[in-house]
């Protein structure tokens, strides 16, 4: 063989066994990693982590890990797990919308009025009005345009 190896490198359990391209920065954000400027301990592989952002909780690869564990799920388990989390996320939005057309003071903003319903903080308030599709500084409980959604946490 002309390459050196004592075994081909283009069959599968060899080297050339190339998994999928390296997921992008943006595709690895809801895996836990970001680059940036700080240093911690990846509690995943408890190694030393140099370069990731603040909010980051993975090493590179780990979350490229978690990545291809997530693309590797069938397609039913991950629209299962996408039918739960909409489920979770529209009976809060429900109970919020029903609690706030039964409120006597209607002229608070949304976050307030999460704020005194859930028990939150102002800042865990704002997030919650935001992961339901709701404008937080807005008095009525309908929900944001698709376009206009952002995601929080």
């Amino acid at each position: 063989m002309g390459d050196g190896f004592p075994y081909p490198v283009d069959q599968t359990g060899n080297f050339a066994a190339i998994q999928s391209a390296n997921p992008t920065l943006e595709q690895l954000r809801p895996f836990g990693y970001a680059p940036g400027g700080y240093t911690m301990k990846c509690p995943a592989c408890q190694g030393q982590v140099h370069g990731v952002d603040k909010r980051a909780w993975r090493c590179w690869q780990c979350a490229v890990n978690a990545f291809r564990a997530e693309e590797a799920k069938p397609p039913a388990v991950r629209e299962a797990e996408q039918m739960h989390a909409t489920l979770d996320r529209l009976t809060m939005l429900r109970a919020f919308q029903g609690a706030r057309r039964l409120a006597k003071r209607k002229r608070d903003p949304n976050w307030v009025f999460a704020m005194e319903m859930f028990g939150l903080g102002s800042t865990y308030a704002w997030a919650m009005c935001k992961r339901m599709g709701l404008d937080p500084d807005s008095t009525s409980a309908d929900q944001q345009p698709a376009s206009d959604k952002r995601v929080v946490g």
